[in-house]
């Protein structure tokens, strides 16, 4: 939902705004105004709360306002002397209060004193102090939450209570004087933060400083709000979050889908898939797999010097929800790096590069896969027969009709290509299967629930949502996803001990890749140690070492461990259905979901509504480990 624009730039609060304002929130609308002084009035919604910032009289206060600017309901009044400014702050006040029965007001800015070091630095803790004019002895419990809440950042903070001395600025007066106070049960709360989000001396902002100090501080706020809210009112919120910011400005929405759309444009796994990857194979055969292939690739249908202006013309300045503005950033970081990943194709620099999005096999996750693979081989259930790239192109289009069905927008097609080594893969919401391809008929359902069932499935959910990147991945998502999608062939019942062997395999060739050995070394140590084919060895490798070396594939067998270890942990596999996330991100999707930013997803995989899946998703729920029942 986007926020309603303010009104163009006025010079004074006068009657007609102030009771515009009362009669929208009794009426249950929200409001967003714009006031003197490049001043604003921003209530998402009618709530029993309204964060304050008053800009200082007498010197700069940079960054200071951005930390309640993320807030559901926020006046940003950088003209104390405004007249119509306290009669404005009793008519909200009146009109929420009649609404919930007390409101709380709190009123942020920051500490005029440097450290005595004389400047900030990293190392420098972020000081609270709490202002309320209340005896300590006769404190609201909101005015504790608060405490506890800024106490509980997990950042280096100092926090101070101050009792009994106002709840001010220095050198203002209160915004309601003390009979408007008692007649509408209104708390009023402040909090003096450091700045250590700008240089002491220069003013200079440190703009990650701050974007990180937002999120966190609102966090603080919103559990505040929730406790007010139970304690002091008739409403009762579920959440801290519900309380948190539904809409949003057109800033969010406008640099999401250019986002996107970078996004869509840049592909970089089908960019470092080789095209002549059966060629490829017959001439390494013919050296006797003595001779590292030589790998071509698509060319490049972007110059990646204009992507990269693109990527950074795109501007976060206006974006008020810390939330949204730390996804993204994020995701901007993410693909500033797959732009240079792909420029760096053929190039030494490739890996590091792909390190930077793709960590290197930690011990643990390289002493798990060396135990599969240490296991007795069984025979794959291809005994009964193989079906071709034309007839997994063929159920594909039928798996894909299910869910159109259920959705008529999902639009995703099936093509058999010969530029696509064997396999399937899914790019843009569409089955791609490479030429070639034979698949063992028990393992071509799991297959699917794989590509369709989980990759098409999350993008096109992603798709429904207004926040675009859910649908192109949020940043590191394919952790998640990937182990979702093999967690999906378990659920079936087609994750076999081969398929896990391949897995293993790949993060296998993952280390060594990282540890400098040649793409024939890590051949020979598959087929010849770990008694795989010669073209499952190949083709393992070749995806290893596509580009420059890619250390992507570890993610398949480290995101099935957690994805397992979370629904052991009683997490609902629904949350990851919704889009394309990273492990990282449910608390902010879970944010999101309950300010009602984010839809319910439209769809749900076939394999969810299958009695044989709920079986074995209720083992892994009672702490069965998946390596046990395959």
């Amino acid at each position: 939902m986007t926020s309603p624009k303010a009104d163009k730039k006025i010079e004074s609060i006068d009657a007609e705004m102030i009771v515009a304002v009362g009669e929208a929130l009794a009426d249950g609308s929200g409001v967003r105004k714009a006031l003197p002084d490049k001043g604003r009035l921003n209530i998402d919604r009618p709530l029993p709360f309204l964060c304050v910032y008053r800009a200082p009289k007498a010197r700069e206060d940079i960054g200071t306002a951005h930390l309640i600017m993320g807030e559901a309901a926020y006046l940003l009044a950088p003209n104390d002397a405004e007249p119509g400014l306290r009669p404005l702050v009793k008519a909200i006040a009146e009109a929420l209060s009649a609404k919930y029965g007390a409101f709380l007001i709190i009123e942020t800015w920051s500490a005029e004193k440097m450290p005595k070091t004389g400047f900030f630095s990293t190392a420098s803790p972020t000081k609270f102090r709490i202002f309320t004019d209340k005896a300590t002895d006769t404190l609201p419990s909101t005015v504790e939450t608060l405490e506890e809440s800024l106490e509980a950042l997990d950042i280096r903070k100092e926090v101070e209570l101050v009792t009994g001395e106002g709840f001010t600025p220095p050198d203002m007066e209160p915004l309601l004087d003390d009979e408007t106070i008692r007649k509408m049960s209104c708390l009023m709360l402040g909090i003096e933060v450091s700045p250590i989000y700008r240089d002491a001396e220069t003013g200079e902002l440190y703009r990650s400083i701050l974007s990180s100090l937002r999120r966190k501080f609102s966090n603080a706020l919103q559990h505040t709000f929730f406790e007010f809210t139970h304690v002091q009112t008739s409403d009762r919120p579920k959440h801290p979050h519900t309380l948190g910011r539904r809409t949003m400005v057109d800033a969010v929405w406008e640099a999401d889908a250019e986002l996107a759309a970078l996004s869509d444009k840049i592909k970089y796994l089908f960019a470092v898939t080789p095209v002549n990857s059966n060629e490829a194979y017959d001439d390494f055969a013919a050296e006797d797999f003595e001779k590292d292939p030589v790998f071509h690739y698509r060319l490049l249908s972007f110059d990646p010097e204009d992507l990269k202006k693109q990527l950074y013309s795109i501007s976060f300045e206006s974006i008020e929800d810390p939330t949204m503005a730390y996804l993204l950033r994020d995701k901007r970081i993410e693909l500033d790096r797959e732009i240079t990943l792909i420029e760096d194709r053929n190039t030494p620099r490739f890996l590091y590069e792909s390190l930077q999005l793709f960590p290197p096999v930690e011990d643990e996750l390289m002493e798990l896969a060396e135990r599969i693979l240490r296991l007795p081989k069984v025979p794959d259930n291809g005994s009964n027969g193989r079906l071709s790239a034309d007839d997994i192109a063929r159920l594909g289009e039928s798996e894909i009709g299910y869910y159109r069905e259920r959705y008529p927008a999902v639009d995703a097609t099936v093509e058999v290509r010969k530029d696509t080594p064997p396999g399937m893969m899914v790019s843009s919401g569409n089955l791609m299967i490479g030429y070639g391809t034979e698949i063992a008929i028990g393992r071509v359902n799991g297959l699917l629930q794989h590509e369709v069932g989980t990759h098409i499935v999350t993008y096109f959910n992603g798709k429904s949502q207004p926040l675009k990147l859910l649908y192109g991945g949020l940043p590191g998502y394919e952790q998640l996803q990937e182990g979702l999608a093999v967690f999906a062939e378990y659920l079936v019942g087609e994750l076999t001990l081969a398929r896990l062997r391949i897995l293993a395999a790949r993060v296998v060739a993952v280390r060594r890749l990282t540890l400098g050995k040649s793409f024939t070394e890590v051949f020979h140590e598959l087929r010849d140690d770990h008694k795989f084919t010669d073209r499952t060895a190949f083709n393992v490798a070749m995806r290893v070492f596509r580009g420059g070396g890619l250390t992507k594939d570890a993610v398949y067998l480290r995101g099935l461990v957690e994805v397992v270890n979370y629904i052991r942990d009683g997490g609902d596999i629904s949350t990851l259905l919704v889009g394309k996330m990273g492990f990282e991100h449910l608390p902010i999707i879970r944010e999101l979901q309950w300010r009602e930013v984010l839809k319910p997803a439209p769809l749900e995989p076939r394999y969810m509504t299958m009695p044989e899946s709920a079986e074995r998703l209720q083992a892994i729920k009672v702490g069965t480990k998946i390596f046990d029942v395959i």
